[in-house]
Parts: structure tokens; sequence; C-alpha cells
């Protein structure tokens, strides 16, 4: 027993889910340690088909998926799939006014127009019950699927084996339900609307097509075959089973908003539920940490070198594959790192290094378009830009320096390709000079330095004098990137007479993961407990319109069974937006249910739980306008029939000239404890024996400022 305990690691796995490559890294302790080397921290790699694209094994992988025509009819969500008409072939999947997809929590209330234009709600005046479900049902993942009508995309393709799909000439075609950037559906920057829009066009054709139910899956099933490998990587490399406790960070972008990090956080409980490291249908990820990508890379910046000090101001530049974002920083502690947002609004561009791929496209595009002798046994030109695209990105564009001297011209092999001295073809292979790759390199490259000034710009502007600008990403491990901004730096720094230091990760596409690890054993003196969302309970309550004020003018529900008048579906908010919410706080109330003298019927009871980004009044009913924005984020279902054994639990009868039915009356006690960045909710029987007999947990991580413990 001793040895079996002495076995058993802790984990702890940050999860960087980016716009076009995540990272997952892991720390395996014997025993729980606050301070840690930063060494000792591991990036998952061996990823599928990794080996085909790079000579090394990759830490990152690429935020892509293609789906096939066709899926196994997947099992449903509880709750109506936002996105889906279950009763129609077509998606109802809404755009927005930016022609988003708008990602919708799960029963998110709609809302319509009356004529005179005026904004009402679905009415709550009906008798029927609400049976419906919650996310808490474990759902399927894509599987292996073999369509029978098409050889090409067969299957759920994830990471580098897309890129390796990519590389077949004739498979263009399919492109439709590819995904890349899925990051973006839950960004409502300005900048990446172009992207947003042309996503929004896949998903509802994933839709359309039923492979998806909601528009979370697109995350939620890259998430889900991510953490399947780093499970089994977990498992063969650091002795993982399913004993060891894990916990898990996530990293989000500092200027999401409370929805897009509960969607993100709806989407990662789905994928650690499909791959089977949360087991329980009831429980949601326990104590999830979320933390800023910014904090998590300055943490691991700090930890590997000795260039931040007190006081420092810097603006960190994440240069990743699709946005580069730049927000300006003061440290107001060190050890252990504690940031200041300063006054400067944060800046993003769409000049990530995937656009790199975009401008060769373009070029070899146009210098190919015409050579149709080329196109042949169903290859076409664009599967023949595609494959030199795939080449492009995982053979030749991390190495390029286009400052370097000479600068060596970059060649690629097109099988039959004829010589044409303008156009820099040779005999089978097509040339890129030094004019073409900074043709292709320096717009992004000025792209990235332009944002860097004007945040340094807006900054002196207020009187905050940057020293120090820290570059993170994948796009930071680019020769000419590195190059790039030192040439800017340093000119600036003669016109000026001021030093910017610029500073490296010395894992620039691992730094978010591996800060996350670290950011996670150092919480103390993290932000306080204040909530940001606000939680309530579905309610049916007395009809007291002298007493409550939402009741006035209310049309009140009859219980049929026990006579008396109710206002059904109100939701009373039992926490707040702007609470301080200390771990450990209790709050009961009591539940009544009533049921008819059927012997066969049990007493099942569901008590709902809803969230909302607002502070609401309660007793409104839950589409009134005053609960605009809250959602059903979960349930607990209570099972009382044991009480119809219970020789002491009588039926109760109306008293002559009282209206009802004889009926049963079922009560218990809902506890609602809050458990560090969790709910529990846990159903006690009433009397002397106070047993549990449901439970629930949801995370309300997301609900928390970044970086709270």
């Amino acid at each position: 027993m001793g040895e079996a305990a002495h076995d058993i690691r802790h984990f702890v796995v940050g999860v960087d889910f980016g716009t076009t490559f995540s990272s997952v890294s892991v720390l395996a302790q014997r025993k729980r340690a606050v301070k840690v080397d930063p060494d000792k921290i591991q990036g998952i790699s061996n990823y599928p088909s990794s080996t085909v694209a790079y000579t090394e094994a990759p830490k990152e992988v690429p935020t892509e998926s293609w789906y096939p025509r066709r899926l196994p009819r997947r099992q449903s969500l509880e709750r109506p799939a936002v996105g889906l008409d279950e009763n129609s072939s077509s998606s109802n999947a809404s755009l927005d006014d930016d022609g988003d997809v708008e990602i919708k929590e799960e029963d998110e209330e709609s809302e319509s127009e009356d004529s005179d234009g005026k904004k009402r709600y679905e009415s709550d005046e009906s008798d029927g019950s609400d049976d419906r479900g919650d996310r808490s049902v474990a759902t399927g993942f894509p599987v292996d699927y073999m369509d029978e009508d098409n050889g090409g995309i067969d299957r759920y393709y994830w990471g580098y084996t897309v890129a390796q799909k990519l590389s077949d000439p004739d498979i263009f075609e399919e492109l439709s339900r590819r995904i890349s950037r899925s990051k973006l559906l839950l960004d409502r920057s300005a900048h990446t609307r172009r992207i947003r829009q042309q996503l929004a066009r896949t998903v509802q054709e994933l839709s359309r097509s039923r492979l998806i139910r909601d528009e979370t899956d697109v995350i939620a099933d890259y998430l889900t075959h991510l953490f399947k490998h780093a499970k089994s990587q977990m498992a063969v490399n650091y002795q993982y089973n399913e004993a060891c406790p894990v916990e898990f960070v996530l990293t989000v972008p500092a200027m999401w908003t409370e929805k897009a990090r509960r969607v993100m956080q709806n989407a990662m409980t789905r994928a650690l539920r499909d791959s089977r490291f949360i087991k329980g249908a009831l429980y949601d990820i326990d104590n999830l940490f979320i933390v800023t990508e910014p904090e998590a890379a300055a943490t691991y910046v700090l930890a590997t070198t000795d260039e931040i000090l007190p006081n420092d101001c810097f603006i960190l530049l994440d240069a990743g594959g699709g946005t580069v974002d730049a927000i300006t920083y003061k440290v107001r502690k060190v050890r252990p790192l504690r940031l200041e947002r300063e006054e400067v609004e944060p800046a993003g561009a769409l000049c990530g290094s995937s656009y790199l791929n975009e401008t060769f496209e373009k070029l070899i595009y146009e210098r190919l378009k015409k050579e149709t002798y080329l196109e042949r046994n169903d290859v076409k030109i664009e599967g023949i830009v595609n494959d030199l695209a795939q080449q492009f990105e995982t053979k030749h564009k991390r190495h390029i320096d286009i400052y370097a001297r000479p600068l060596e011209p970059e060649h690629f092999f097109i099988q039959g390709l004829e010589p044409n001295q303008e156009k820099k073809f040779r005999k089978n292979r097509l040339y890129l000079d030094q004019e073409d790759l900074k043709a292709i390199f320096k717009p992004c490259l000025d792209g990235v330095s332009s944002l860097m000034f004007d945040q340094m710009d807006q900054a002196r502007s207020k009187g905050v004098a940057v020293k120090k600008v820290i570059l993170i990403g994948g796009f930071a491990a680019s020769p000419s990137l590195i190059g790039h901004l030192q040439r800017r730096l340093d000119r600036h720094q003669r016109l000026n007479k001021t030093k910017v230091q610029l500073i490296r990760a010395t894992v620039p596409g691992c730094a978010v993961a591996h800060g996350a690890v670290l950011r996670a054993l150092q919480k103390e003196d993290g932000p306080e407990r204040r909530l940001r969302s606000s939680y309530g309970l579905l309610r049916t309550e007395p009809y007291q319109p002298e007493i409550v004020k939402a009741h006035i003018g209310k049309n009140p529900w009859t219980d049929p069974l026990d006579g008396s008048k109710y206002i059904k579906n109100t939701i009373e908010w039992v926490v707040s937006k702007g609470d301080l919410l200390p771990s450990g706080t209790r709050i009961t109330r009591a539940v009544t249910h009533t049921f008819p003298l059927q012997p066969d019927e049990p007493f099942l009871c569901k008590e709902v739980f809803y969230v909302s980004d607002q502070k609401h009044d309660s007793n409104y009913r839950r589409n009134h306008p005053k609960n605009k924005g809250a959602t059903e984020e979960g349930h607990i279902i209570v099972d009382m029939s044991y009480l119809k054994k219970d020789l002491s639990f009588k039926p109760v009868y109306p008293k002559p000239g009282e209206k009802g039915q004889p009926h049963y009356r079922v009560e218990f006690d809902l506890v609602i404890i809050v458990d560090g960045r969790n709910l529990r909710f846990i159903a006690y029987s009433k009397g002397q024996d106070n047993i549990i007999k449901g439970e629930r947990r949801i995370s309300i991580a997301a609900a928390f400022q970044p970086g709270t413990d």
C-alpha cells in the first residue's frame, strides 16, 4: 500500500490553445513542490505525422482539423445544440452583424421582435415542465469513418495529419471542411473580423452536414484528440495512470470576455470527458486554474532569466501564427511575478507567421497558373501549390533569414516543370531568390514592428517609459523576425538616445504552456476572489404580489396538487457579479416538490442552475428582460424515491374547503458550497439522517479574474 502511494505522481498540465499552433506542457512530481526548475517542465511531443513534417519531434501541434463528408450519428447534447435544428437538415447557426458565427452558450435564451420593433422574450406562462438537460452528459467525438463515396478525407484529421493530407495534390476540392484558426470563434477584435467571417461559413456548412452539434464542438473535437495524445504520452514518458491527480491550467487571451472563457472552459470539459481524463458525467474540471497568456509567458521568462526587475515596464509581443498581440505591463512584484496592466490600449494585428504561407501561395500560384501541362491524373495547379506550401511550412520557412549575406535561394521540386528564366524555373525546379523572400517576409515583419512601436508611442504619450520588449510565440523563433526587430530597435536607440532591450523566451513556442504550469504553482498574492458572473437557481415560488415586486401583473400558475398559486421558472440569483466569494462559503435553500399518488412514479427532483455575466434582481422569470443574458449552466437530479418505503412518510390531503388533490410533498435541502474554483451542489435529505441524495460539481473558474486562486 505504501509503495503504491509512493508511485503516484502529481501532474500539472498547462494548455495553450493557440490560433495556429497549440501546446501542452507537463510537470510530474512525486511530492508537490511550489518552486521547481523550469527545465523539469516538459512539452508533449510525438504528435501523429509530425516526424513526416519535421526531423525533430516538435512540441507544438497545428490547431487544425478536417472533417470527413460523413460521421456516425453523434450522441446528442442533452440540451438543444446551438446552431442545429434537430427537425431540419439545414442549420440555423446564427450570424451576428459582422457576419460571425454567434457562439451562444448552451441553452442561451432566444429573443425576437414584436411588430413595433421592441424586443420580446419567450413566455414562461405555460404549465409545461422544463426537462431540458445540460452539458454534463458525456459527448461523443469524431471517430474514423470510411466514406464509401470518397477516398479523400475518410476520417477526422487533426494537427500534423492535416498537413500530411494537404500534401496530396488532388485533395484541394475537400478544403471546405477543413477548420483552422478556430480559436478566433471566441474573439471579437476588429482586426480578426475577416477571418471570423470565413470561419462562419465553414461552421455553418459543418452544422448543415450534421458533422457538429454546435459551434463549441469545433474546439472540443480538436481538444479531445489533443488530450488523448497528451494522456498517452504522459503514460509512456511520466508513468501517468488514472490514480494520479491532475491539475489543469488553461491559458486565455487577456482581452477575452467572461463568456468567451466560459465557452472555452465548457469545450475543455467536453474534451476531457471524451478523452477520459474526467469520468464522472456530473463533474466538471476540478478546480481548473485559468491564467492569461501574457502572464503565463512572463512567468516563464522571469524563471529563465534575471532580466525582469521590479517596476520594469515592458511590452509583451506575442507573435503567433495568426495574430500578433502587444500588451504593456508593469512589474508589481517579482517573487512571485505579479503584473499590472498599464493604461495603454492593447493592440493586435493579423501578421503572424501563417500569413507568410498565404503570401507564398499567392506568389507561387501566379507563377504556375499558366503551366497547365503540369495538370494530369486529377492533379490541379491548386493542388501543386498546396503541396509546395506544406514544404515551405515544414522545410524552409523557419530557417530563412532575409538579412543573411549571402542569402541563398530556396528551391522546390516540381516534376515536369519546364525551364523559364523570367519565372525563375529550371528543369523540375522553381527558385525563390532574395527579392522573392523579402516580398514574402517583409509585410509580416513590418506589421510586427509597427505594432511594437505603436504600443511604445502610446505608452510614451501616457508617461510610461518602456525599457524592454519580451518576444514570445511560434513566430518568435524566426531569425528574420528577430533580426528585423533588433535592427528597428537599434535604429530607435540611435534616433532617440533610449535603449529598449529585446528579450526572447528560450522556448518561445512553449513559453505560454510552460509558464502556465509555473504560475499554477505560485497562486498566492493573486487577484481577490471577486465574481465577474452571477449564478442562480431556477425556482417555482409562491405567488406574493403584495410582497414581491416581480410578481405584480403576472399570471400565476395553480398547482393542481396542492391548490396553491405560484410563479414558475423564476431565477433566484444566489451569488452575484461583484460579490467577494471566499472558498468554503455555504448557501442552503429548502426545496419542495409535489407528486401525485401514483405508486409507480419515482420521486425525481430536478434543480437547474443558471449563469450570467450581469448582475440581476431575483424573482423574475428567466425570460424576463431583467434576466437577459442568463443561460442554463447545469442541473442536478435528486432521486428521493426511498421515501416511499419510509413508513413515517405520509401523503398530504387537502383540508375541507381547500383546493388540490391528495399528493406527496417531498422536501430536502440543497446546499451550495464554494470549493475553490468549483461550485458543489449537494442535496441532503431532511431529518436526522441528513443523507446525501445527489451531488453535482460545476467549474466557476471562468467567473473570476484569470490568476485567481
